[in-house]
């Protein structure tokens, strides 16, 4: 099964096997998957945003000395993200969707950085990430589906089927979608009804 799929406008799918997000022509491109142990993580393409990209956060444990010194076990995945930007937004507006494959939780996450890079997840954030994080959160069966809150975020709110957010410059709207075993993000104009197709 792929990591990843990237479904593009003249009906092509390419996964994994083929490229990244961030080598493919975010104007070619319809939606991103992120494939998670049978769940999909799913930003749909909008105007509003470009430049697509995953990446995976880890961790290890070290022991610092004695006859084992170094890494002591696997690392362990905390989070698969699948993320874009926001057009027309300066300072450059990241925008990571992650999710956690040990309990399917997902976040969506707003900041700035210092400069767009292809692959996204090095980009330098202009404010660093704090250790406590004010979040916008929801339960759905036993998943929790969040959103940070900063102070790019106008307002968060809950919908029928998942949770909301808008930016206050540019105005977007982002809106998360549990639907099952899939969760699609989707972005539009301050409001504009969006509905997955």
């Amino acid at each position: 099964m792929p990591e990843w799929m990237i479904h593009l406008v003249d009906g092509e799918t390419l996964t994994d096997e083929h490229c990244y997000p961030h080598e493919v022509d975010s104007d070619r491109i319809t939606s991103v998957e992120r494939i998670i142990r049978g769940r999909t993580l799913t930003i749909k393409k909008s105007p509003l945003i470009e430049d697509f990209f995953i990446g995976t956060e880890a961790s290890a444990d070290f022991m610092m000395m004695g006859a084992g010194a170094g890494e002591t076990s696997n690392r362990q995945i905390l989070k698969k993200i699948l993320g874009c930007y926001i057009k027309d937004s300066d300072p450059p507006i990241q925008c990571q969707f992650a999710m956690d494959p040990r309990s399917y939780n997902t976040i969506l996450e707003f900041f700035e950085v210092h400069r767009k890079t292809p692959r996204g997840i090095n980009a330098r954030r202009i404010v660093g990430e704090k250790k406590m994080r004010e979040i916008y959160q929801r339960q759905f069966v036993d998943e929790q589906h969040g959103i940070v809150k900063t102070a790019l975020i106008k307002r968060a709110f809950q919908t029928p089927t998942g949770l909301c957010c808008e930016l206050i410059k540019p105005k977007v709207k982002a809106e998360i979608f549990v639907r099952g075993s899939s969760i699609l993000l989707e972005f539009g104009r301050h409001g504009e009804n969006l509905a997955p197709e």
